[in-house]
């Protein structure tokens, strides 16, 4: 089945985690890619990838992958690749569901940001990596991030409900963001990508308050809908014109419904 997103009519399975959390973004507000998921591989055809293309208006793709298996070592999704029958054939498998979404270069994003509520703290923590680097790099460990907020919750910002509040701010020393940049080459170049330096900063250029105050109206729609009663996570970035893109939600639940099949 083909599933054209994102939709309030379409209802996935909660072991889609990825998936079934971008709807939930989307159904709250928050700015979502457009994308295609097709939940039978093996019904690829070159009609479905026209249909594909046309939805999307574009012949190429940011492919990701929607596991219905437990796996430990999941393929990176975010790559762009061409719309056709021969680059998409060698992606198939049982294990997962293939995910369409506009193409988006990563490389060019301006910020790749997690913004996480902190039961135990009662805080909301920003992490922040910026131009050329991506939030996986914070998902999977790589990086330390280059610029860190705490921010109180919307219940608990005094009397005039400033989002600046007691905010906590910790931004990256120079000689370790370079050593960043310098691994996060490493590691596009171990990924078949070949970079220069000239798609990173001179030095990191901290988040925009504009952009801080965009989020957090988003983000607290987010932590609202779950009352504030669970540790959770969302992934966003932050696009070279300034756009704001989310893409998923981590709780303890969703990560435990990616272990049971359906």
């Amino acid at each position: 089945m083909l599933y054209k997103l994102p939709s309030n009519d379409i209802n996935v399975p909660s072991n889609w985690s990825k998936v079934f959390t971008y709807q939930l973004l989307y159904r709250l507000g928050c700015p979502v890619m457009k994308s295609v998921l097709l939940s039978d591989t093996k019904a690829i055809s070159q009609s479905i990838l026209d249909e594909i293309k046309d939805y999307l208006e574009s012949n190429q793709t940011t492919l990701r992958f929607q596991y219905i298996k437990p796996n430990s070592k999941p393929i990176r999704g975010g790559s762009i690749v061409t719309l056709d029958s021969q680059c998409i054939s060698k992606y198939i498998s049982d294990e997962y569901l293939l995910w369409f979404m506009n193409p988006l270069d990563r490389l060019k994003n301006k910020y790749g940001i997690n913004v996480t509520f902190n039961k135990h703290l009662e805080k909301i923590i920003y992490e922040i990596v910026g131009q050329g680097f991506d939030v996986s790099d914070l998902n999977r460990g790589d990086l330390k991030p280059h610029e860190t907020l705490l921010l109180n919750p919307s219940y608990d910002r005094g009397y005039y409900d400033s989002l600046l509040y007691r905010i906590g701010v910790e931004i990256i020393e120079e000689k370790e963001f370079f050593k960043s940049i310098e691994y996060r080459i490493s590691k596009l170049s171990n990924m078949g990508i070949s970079v220069s330096t000239d798609i990173f900063n001179a030095k990191f250029i901290p988040l925009p308050l504009s952009i801080l105050e965009k989020i957090d109206k988003y983000t607290t729609n987010v932590f609202e809908h779950f009352q504030y009663n669970e540790d959770i996570n969302i992934s966003l970035s932050v696009t070279e014109d300034y756009k704001i893109i989310f893409w998923d939600i981590q709780t303890f639940k969703n990560k435990y419904e990616t272990f049971k099949e359906k």
